[in-house]
């Protein structure tokens, strides 16, 4: 991956014009465990959403695979997500409704149990595939959402804050298999914590205002993977399973809704029932009154 010339600048040509990347390059390799460092403000989060295709840059390019992933319509972009990078969140972005098996194959068409049982393992958590997600703790629910990025078999895995919400041992649990992870494949994970970056990571990139203060490796190799976009989206069947899953987690609420729309909705046909007798008399007395008036006329 190389990261050409890479600017974005937030309401451009307005007052209010913010540069969150400032003309920013490097390359990244093929694996390894690299850091984003800096401070809130510093740029780290917009350059993951870049790399990630999230957002689209003001000016520069990404090369994956020999494409410019900057000039891909936004199906490529999807299908760009889906098929090379894996997401991993501060806030976990887990499905609460749904158990943890559940979680990691929502966007499978197709797996083996063998599959999902061995990931599930090597984060640790084979006996919690059943389990609900507000049955885990904190570090428990950030491997899960790892095992649902490594499950798609990514090329390279963007982590945002991964141990912000953890205590530092459980934080340190989070980087030993992270580290692991990346003989592998390319980790990049983004982070304030310089004493983490210190210990776990392969190369450090400190940002600061936007601009690359500091890279403790400069020369990497550059990644020569080929890039193959592939097609991917929620089958009908996992929707109607995500349906279900929320309508029992969620009984007393679908209830009332149930019952306010059922309620609505009767009262919306008594309206329109008493509205058309109401406007049927009313027409029904008006021809009265003209076919009087009009024999009055006759009989004069």
């Amino acid at each position: 991956m190389q990261i050409v010339n890479l600017t974005k600048v937030y309401n451009k040509g307005k007052e209010t014009e913010r540069v969150a990347l400032d003309n920013v390059s490097f390359d990244l390799p093929n694996k390894g465990l690299i850091f984003i460092l800096g401070k809130s403000g510093s740029g780290k989060s917009t350059l993951l959403n870049l790399l990630g295709a999230i957002d689209t840059p003001t000016s520069g390019k990404i090369i994956v695979g020999s494409k410019d992933i900057t000039l891909l319509k936004e199906k490529e972009k999807a299908d760009y997500r889906a098929s090379y990078c894996g997401f991993v969140f501060q806030d976990y972005n887990l499905i609460p409704e749904l158990d943890v098996w559940n979680n990691i194959t929502l966007n499978l068409d197709d797996y083996k149990e063998e599959k999902i049982n061995e990931v599930l393992d090597l984060v640790g958590l084979l006996e919690y595939k059943n389990s609900k997600i507000n049955e885990l703790s904190g570090g428990q629910a950030q491997r899960i959402a790892i095992a649902r990025a490594l499950v798609k078999k990514p090329k390279v895995i963007f982590l945002d804050e991964p141990t912000a919400a953890l205590d530092n041992e459980t934080g340190r649990e989070i980087l030993e298999l992270l580290k692991k992870l990346s003989l592998e494949r390319l980790i990049v994970v983004v982070s304030h914590n310089e004493e983490f970056a210190s210990i776990y990571s392969q190369r450090t990139i400190k940002l600061e205002n936007g601009k690359i203060i500091d890279d403790t490796e400069k020369t990497q190799e550059n990644s020569n993977d080929i890039l193959e976009l592939k097609r991917r989206r929620l089958s009908f069947k996992n929707i109607l399973n995500l349906v279900w899953a929320n309508l029992k987690f969620h009984k007393v609420k679908f209830f009332m809704t149930l019952v306010i729309s059922v309620l609505t909705l009767s009262l919306g046909i008594l309206f329109l029932w008493i509205n058309n007798t109401l406007t049927d008399d009313y027409y029904y007395k008006l021809l009265l009154e003209n076919d009087t008036q009009y024999l009055s006329l006759i009989h004069i």
